[in-house]
């Protein structure tokens, strides 16, 4: 799955999605990303169940997942609290280190990626906005990302990747 750097609410198609960029470019106040606290579950009621929240790890880079959404876990079926993305040998792994999850730590600023996703004999799209955020040391130590579906995507676990394709706003 290809990602890229969001630099305005127009970069995203979902409007939750939206929504938690105006949040951490407020949160931002110019240059200075977030703490980890940022991702308050109040305050990201909107997008509660379709948060991940992952942790950095330096040399070699790596995403340990801190919290995973109670609706991402019912569609796919699994809890991967406490793992690391890279134990994960499916195409999921490969999104995370391919681009979005790698991008969003080592250039500091949002990134997005879509993909459709075949699901009962239907394909749906889904969007992922990833913001860095910093750990008490004042570097990106956590990535929250929220992945949305579209609204008409059936509920249903076991979601399968058939594909990947970039949406882009500007035509």
């Amino acid at each position: 799955m290809e990602s890229v750097p969001v630099t305005q609410t127009a970069d995203l198609i979902d409007g939750r999605l939206g929504r938690l960029f105006e949040m951490w470019q407020a949160a931002s106040q110019g240059e200075r990303i977030p703490a980890k606290n940022f991702a308050d579950p109040i305050a990201l009621h909107f997008l509660l169940g379709s948060l991940v929240l992952y942790e950095v790890e330096r040399n070699p880079l790596r995403f340990r997942y801190r919290l995973f959404g109670s609706d991402l876990a019912n569609q796919l079926g699994v809890e991967r609290a406490g793992q690391y993305v890279d134990q994960r040998r499916d195409e999921e792994a490969g999104i995370a280190n391919g681009g979005l999850l790698r991008n969003t730590a080592e250039e500091g600023r949002p990134y997005r990626a879509a993909a459709e996703l075949k699901l009962l004999g239907g394909t749906w799209p889904s969007e992922a906005l990833a913001v860095p955020l910093t750990n008490a040391k004042g570097e990106i130590g956590f990535i929250l990302v929220a992945q949305v579906f579209s609204a008409n995507a059936p509920n249903q676990r076991f979601l399968i990747p058939t594909r990947t394709k970039t949406y882009s706003t500007n035509s």
